[in-house]
């Protein structure tokens, strides 16, 4: 299976179950079923961007694994300086 059919059903899954969370928090008045759901909503893209820096890797195209590499070092890095602050 190709990079570009995973990225979509990996998207497609943190929508779903991100949704499903968030449904669910709702129906039960659950706050932290609401943030887990929201959560996963905002890691989705993350995901994304693992999946397609993965395949480049395989593909051999260093520039664009390069490139996904510093967007998910960057984030990780504005994650942790958001839990300190």
């Amino acid at each position: 299976m190709d990079s570009k059919r995973v990225t979509a059903y990996a998207l497609r899954g943190g929508v779903f179950v991100s949704g499903a969370l968030v449904a669910f928090g709702l129906v039960t008045d659950t706050q932290s079923i609401i943030r887990v759901g929201i959560m996963v909503l905002i890691a989705t893209p993350l995901v994304r961007v693992a999946i397609l820096g993965a395949g480049f890797a395989l593909e051999g195209r260093w520039r664009w694994t390069a490139t996904s590499i510093f967007v998910l070092a960057a984030v990780g890095f504005s994650a942790l300086l958001g839990i300190h602050h």
